[in-house]
């Protein structure tokens, strides 16, 4: 189990993470979930990783964290 939080405005600084690298999720419907990154105005990277079926997204959660996102198409 992971609990992750939303913080308000200003309520939460970037902080190092320690040993944490990132956070890795299995994902489904990559078109809408860029949809709804792009309407949050969250940036992100897109990555295939050498495979033209898995597409990856990278985040950095409000609190620093690192977030992939894997999608199988």
């Amino acid at each position: 189990m992971l609990h992750l939080t939303i913080a308000g405005p200003g309520d939460a600084a970037p902080q190092a993470t320690g040993y944490l690298n990132h956070l890795a999720f299995a994902c489904t419907e990559l078109a809408a979930t860029r949809a709804r990154l792009d309407a949050a105005g969250v940036a992100y990277e897109v990555d295939a990783a050498g495979d033209p079926l898995r597409v990856q997204l990278f985040l950095t959660d409000p609190c620093g964290l690192k977030v992939e996102l894997n999608f199988l198409g």
